[in-house]
């Protein structure tokens, strides 16, 4: 990690660095090129540290061990009382310590809490798992082949196109958020099964071709790549 770095010059970064780096976490001396003015001054390596993970719970630290302010995060607490800013709670994790957790009436820690579309990116990670397992191939296998013992409403050749990149990517095409309502969204929640739902919405534009924000498609490549499922 570099501490500071100044008057880079990026063509020669990946060299330089071969030829400067000194054993980890002392500084290098300032480098002077023949005739042209020293591109870096100094630089520091940061020594590994051990891998970590939390367990239960989390390693706790005070912020000042984390290069934090509790002073400043305690105004942002303020902040957020005196403003009646609609939080329910806070938490912040800094070189994997845990230095702040707040909740706020009538919300607490051990309180289930919807996480809206954090789940996305839990989804994302899920699918990762599965081509690590084998259940997806690639991210570029089609939709269709997820679910190849369903009947997929409104099949064409656009949707027979999209892949489980176009789906996490929010490049689908189905005609899905594509308004600021996410009224897609709230019907699926209203319906018997979410999957089945999502994949009978029509398509509008050709996958890959444009960003909408459809929550729903996003529930297809974790229906398809569970074993045994289909959906």
């Amino acid at each position: 990690m570099f501490e500071h770095a100044i008057a880079l010059e990026p063509k020669r970064l990946m060299a330089m660095l071969a030829k400067m780096l000194n054993p980890v976490g002392k500084p290098t001396e300032a480098l002077k090129l023949r005739g042209k003015r020293p591109i870096m001054t100094e630089l520091h390596t940061t020594p590994p540290q051990a891998p970590y993970w939390p367990n239960q719970p989390w390693r706790t630290s005070t912020p000042e061990e984390q290069g934090m302010d509790s002073a400043k995060l305690s105004g942002a607490l303020e902040f957020v009382h005196v403003t009646s800013l609609p939080l329910h709670s806070v938490t912040v994790i800094r070189h994997g310590a845990l230095v702040l957790d707040a909740s706020f009436y009538p919300y607490g820690s051990g309180m289930l809490h919807n996480v809206a579309s954090v789940t996305k990116s839990v989804i994302s990670a899920l699918i990762g798992l599965a081509l690590h397992k084998g259940h997806i191939r690639s991210v570029a296998q089609s939709m269709r082949e997820c679910f190849p013992s369903r009947t997929v409403p409104n099949l064409d050749a656009h949707k027979r196109a999209m892949t489980v990149e176009h789906l996490l990517t929010m490049t689908s095409g189905l005609d899905c958020g594509f308004t600021p309502t996410e009224a897609e969204l709230f019907e699926m929640l209203r319906s018997q099964h979410w999957v089945e739902f999502a994949l009978g919405l029509p398509m509008k534009l050709v996958p890959g071709t444009r960003f909408a924000y459809c929550s729903p498609g996003v529930h297809l490549p974790p229906g398809g790549a569970h074993p045994g499922s289909d959906g």
